[in-house]
């Protein structure tokens, strides 16, 4: 349990850090509020599918599990990253300087972030919710209920519902944290360049190494983005070994009962 008050307060300080940097730097705040609203979206959406697909895959054993694992090794094989910023950099490149079109392509470079990441934690959800219920299983969990007269269905909900918040919480820690770093930091610096040096459409290497040729606000923005990952990272990490701990004593205290 220890363990874990570290890893919150470490979250919550470095979090309380980033929000003071926001009061500072007030220009990131759009930016920041406008990234974090599509990740908590997508975290919810990837969080609530992968539980769903791990509970089945761990519970109903078979043709549903083998269908689940090839799809997760179909994602996996996915050339993600570099299908995606290229669509992007074509669609930039056609849309070009019109008002309309930067924003168009503002929101789909956020959304296509958000569900590049969706994409890429979701395997990773799947197979620890999978792991969680094979270990159930063979503690005889499953057993035991049904021997109580509980239903099926709701065995099923039972293990889908104590997940499904952990899973959330691993998919937060994730997506968020590192949608923060591609849209809020790089897209800030990104704008900054372009007013400052004329760009139409960079690259997301140009964009990094724009960075160390900005100012102070720039900075600030790279300081904020390491503080938001360790922030989401670490209290998201923190929750999980408290909710894990905590059903252990529980279990513990049922066994001596």
């Amino acid at each position: 349990m220890k363990r874990a008050w570290i890893r919150i307060s470490l979250g919550l300080l470095a979090l309380l850090l980033s929000f003071l940097l926001l009061i500072e730097f007030p220009e990131l705040f759009r930016f920041w509020l406008h990234s974090l609203l599509v990740c908590l979206l997508c975290a919810l959406v990837v969080g609530t599918l992968g539980t769903l697909l791990g509970v089945l895959a761990g519970y109903y054993r078979g043709g549903v599990e083998g269908g689940i694992q090839q799809t997760i090794r179909l994602i996996e094989a996915l050339p993600r990253v570099v299908v995606v910023w290229l669509l992007l950099f074509v669609l930039g490149d056609r849309l070009g300087t019109d008002p309309a079109g930067v924003r168009l392509v503002k929101f789909l470079d956020t959304v296509a972030t958000g569900l590049l990441l969706g994409v890429l934690c979701l395997p990773i959800i799947i197979r620890t919710i999978t792991e969680r219920i094979e270990a159930l299983l063979g503690e005889n969990y499953v057993m035991i209920q049904r021997v109580q007269g509980v239903s099926e269905r709701k065995v099923f909900w039972v293990l889908l519902t104590r997940n499904a918040l952990e899973s959330i919480i691993l998919a937060l820690s994730y997506i968020v944290g590192f949608a923060l770093i591609l849209d809020t930091n790089i897209g800030f610096l990104y704008n900054q360049a372009q007013a400052g040096g004329g760009l139409n459409h960079v690259t997301l290497g140009m964009k990094i190494s724009a960075s160390w040729e900005l100012g102070p606000l720039e900075r600030g923005a790279l300081f904020l983005t390491v503080l938001l990952i360790l922030g989401f990272y670490w209290l998201g990490e923190g929750i999980l070994f408290f909710l894990q701990e905590r059903r252990r004593q529980r279990a513990f205290t049922l066994h001596r009962g």
